[in-house]
């Protein structure tokens, strides 16, 4: 059974005054300790309560954390709309208003390094996730398909292509392949830097050739990596900036902020 929150709005939900975050709470039959999580988005945790737990039994667990969470949360970057910029290809773009810069639609001008959002203040927000999540729906299938080719020429590895890609929001994953061949990926990944969105983008190739994570599977995700892609973003040095475990690292240390960006 999947968790679920209770019927209460975040926004509204903290305890006793200790905390002054929004606070979540969930029950979960599937759980097996109390557990909690930040939600970046929210600025605030996540509570989850196995079956037999208390409420008064999370606020203790919670209570014991406190200092990690506020520490945690203090190091969330602002909103992409409050610090004035956001990251695309782990680069900063300043954020700008297209209707000043005369310009008709939502523009981003890589030279200047500026992004342009069109539209009145109170709907920037969602013209900023769809500008995004648009820009990773434009370029990620034709960068799936120059890793996978960069692995069949370079390597001889088979050429792999998923039977379908999907891109969403999830909170605890950047990707996913199933046995059908069906690959997901974050469009926050347009945030991240090149060589770390290419990563995932590699690791779920990869399990198209092996569906596990033997040292076979390692050695395919590192070769996929590695290839000298020809890309929309140009040609490729076979020299990356970051390996598949800075890859990884760079994701655990930085994933917080790409959702609390946007």
């Amino acid at each position: 059974m999947a968790a679920w929150p209770e019927a209460v709005h975040p926004h509204q939900a903290s305890w006793e005054g200790l905390a002054n975050f929004p606070i979540v709470w969930r029950h979960s039959s599937r759980a097996r300790h109390i557990s909690l999580r930040l939600d970046p988005q929210l600025r605030g945790v996540v509570v989850t309560l196995p079956t037999g737990a208390s409420r008064q039994m999370g606020h203790a667990f919670l209570a014991s954390r406190m200092d990690w969470v506020t520490g945690a949360l203090a190091k969330l970057p602002a909103p992409a709309l409050e610090s004035g910029a956001v990251m695309v290809g782990g680069q900063r773009f300043a954020l700008s208003d297209a209707t000043e810069a005369a310009l008709a639609t939502t523009t981003l001008d890589r030279a200047n390094q500026t992004l342009f959002l069109k539209g009145a203040s109170a709907h920037k927000p969602r013209r900023l996730r769809d500008f995004l999540r648009a820009e990773a729906g434009r370029t990620f299938p034709a960068l799936l398909a120059a890793c996978a080719q960069g692995g069949h020429k370079n390597h001889g590895l088979p050429l792999l292509r998923p039977s379908s890609l999907a891109l969403r929001d999830p909170t605890s994953r950047w990707g996913s392949c199933t046995r059908q061949g069906r690959l997901m990926l974050s469009w926050r990944l347009i945030m991240a830097p090149p060589d770390v969105r290419d990563y995932v983008m590699a690791h779920e190739l990869a399990h198209l050739h092996h569906f596990n994570h033997s040292a076979a599977f390692w050695h395919c995700c590192g070769q996929l990596h590695e290839a000298p892609w020809s890309s929309p973003e140009g040609a490729r040095s076979s020299t990356r900036a970051h390996t598949l475990k800075e890859a990884e690292a760079w994701l655990r240390q930085n994933g917080l902020a790409l959702h609390a960006m946007v």
